[in-house]
């Protein structure tokens, strides 16, 4: 599925990879994973994408995305939209899939390969359009975690499917 000498291009949607490994029980080395990808091909680049609440003094999610950008992934920071609920709870709403999207196609004219972590059928004609650039797609996702299975319209689009579950001795937190 890897080879050596191509040039890869991971992009990964954060929500969806947070909600898989909760759902899997799994606790994400965000270093193995980099390292995963690079033992296995050429890297080029490492993407990760997120909608989170930057005016939230304890968000956990800050210091991992300031890990990460020390660490050498690109990310893509987005500013969720909070709203007020009448029943005195915050919603808090926001989606990256277009920017993801936008840059996942324009990223197939420079690499081999696109590994996509994230598992929405939205990913669906980008993954369609990227293919048809000559670029292969790998979809790194699950079929375990309920509500949060990839879509099946998403597999068949890609070229291959990468079960999250069956790689995680690769990326797993040390206990």
């Amino acid at each position: 599925m890897f080879y050596p000498h191509e040039s890869v291009s991971v992009f990964i949607d954060a929500y969806a990879l947070n909600r898989i490994t909760q759902r899997l029980g799994i606790r994400m080395d965000f270093k193995k994973l980099r390292a995963a990808f690079a033992k296995r091909s050429k890297l080029s680049s490492i993407q990760f994408y997120a909608v989170y609440d930057s005016e939230s003094e304890d968000n956990p999610f800050t210091k991992l995305i300031d890990w990460l950008e020390y660490n050498g992934y690109r990310v893509f920071r987005k500013n969720a939209r909070v709203f007020n609920e009448l029943d005195g709870t915050k919603s808090i709403k926001g989606t990256i899939n277009t920017e993801l999207s936008v840059d996942m196609v324009t990223m197939a004219k420079q690499v081999d390969h696109i590994v996509l972590i994230g598992s929405h059928v939205d990913y669906v004609h980008p993954v369609s359009v990227v293919k048809r650039q000559g670029t292969r797609v790998t979809v790194c996702s699950t079929l375990m975690a309920d509500q949060f299975r990839t879509s099946d319209d998403l597999r068949r689009e890609a070229d291959n499917f990468l079960e999250l579950l069956d790689w995680r001795e690769e990326f797993q937190l040390d206990s």
